[in-house]
């Protein structure tokens, strides 16, 4: 799958999101490709987002589904491309897993089309899971830098969740709000279930060095011949905060300032307000320095 921000792989056994490309960031290794923040090619990492269904012949992240095409490609003049996965049951119930991707915005939508063609009702569970490693991007000794799981509720607010820490006492948090995600210095991936919907919250330990943290949900009961559609957003990419806004409440947490915040979140804000003139982070940089320099040149002179 291919838009503006992303090149994709969505794999049909489970509809998994198993690798995705950054296409407006650079490796950190090699300025001439692009940033891979999802990927399953366990080199460590190991780095993919899940969802499934539970409940008698439903389909979970191992069932298999079909596309209509192997490759997708948002064209030129539209703001959304829709890859739709079909599955069916031996029941007669079906489900689509519909991905819809956005023009400018790393917030996509996932959502399952369920149709009870069976006999008798189902009460199906959803839920949606992210999986990975415990020993890439780690960052180094003199550098160390946060990768493991987070999760924000109303209630608990934004909390952080390393990986020996789901060791010792596995997440189980009940709640009618708020998402889960990944934190991976600068970049996070979030999964914001549906508004008002039962959730709770969940770790895993699931091998020696892989971990799976995620949200699960029991949906209302579809009768024969009824329809249901659960809908979802996944938040992929860069920690900016704007888009973080813009997706879900408590979602611009994840920005880590530090023990500085109070400096430097405004800072931040009056980087960007020069970023969004001069179009280039190392000129905005720059200017923010004049900028100090001019603004305590008063007493810097008088220090003098």
């Amino acid at each position: 799958v291919t838009t503006d921000l992303y090149k994709a792989d969505i794999e049909t056994t489970g509809g998994d999101l198993r690798k995705l490309e950054l296409l407006k960031h650079r490796a950190s290794d090699n300025v001439k490709t692009n940033f891979i923040l999802l990927d399953d090619a366990a080199k460590p990492m190991t780095y993919v987002a899940q969802t499934g269904l539970i409940g008698t012949d439903l389909p979970s992240h191992k069932a298999v589904f079909t596309s209509a095409a192997s490759s997708y490609a948002m064209q030129e003049g539209k703001d959304t491309l829709e890859v739709r996965l079909s599955w069916v049951g031996t029941d007669g119930v079906t489900v689509d897993k519909v991905y819809t991707f956005h023009r400018n915005k790393y917030a996509i939508d996932v959502n399952y089309e369920i149709k009870n063609g069976s006999a008798v009702a189902i009460t199906p569970v959803v839920y949606y899971q992210i999986v990975h490693d415990n020993e890439s991007n780690q960052g180094s000794k003199l550098m160390p830098t946060f990768t493991g799981g987070t999760y924000f509720t109303n209630e608990t607010k934004f909390k952080k969740l390393a990986f020996k820490d789901m060791d010792k006492e596995p997440l189980k948090l009940t709640s009618n709000d708020g998402w889960v995600g990944l934190l991976q210095h600068y970049f996070v991936s979030a999964w914001i279930p549906k508004d008002g919907l039962a959730r709770e919250f969940y770790t895993e330990k699931l091998s020696e060095h892989m971990y799976r943290i995620g949200s699960k949900s029991t949906l209302s009961t579809v009768a024969p011949g009824a329809s249901l559609t659960v809908p979802a957003r996944l938040y992929s990419g860069p920690q900016t905060k704007n888009d973080l806004v813009e997706t879900a409440p408590g979602l611009e947490y994840t920005v880590d300032y530090g023990w500085l915040k109070m400096v430097a979140s405004p800072l931040f804000w009056v980087l960007s307000l020069i970023h969004g003139l001069v179009h280039n982070w190392g000129v905005a940089i720059i200017l923010l320095t004049l900028l100090i320099k001019a603004a305590f040149y008063p007493l810097s002179a008088k220090s003098y």
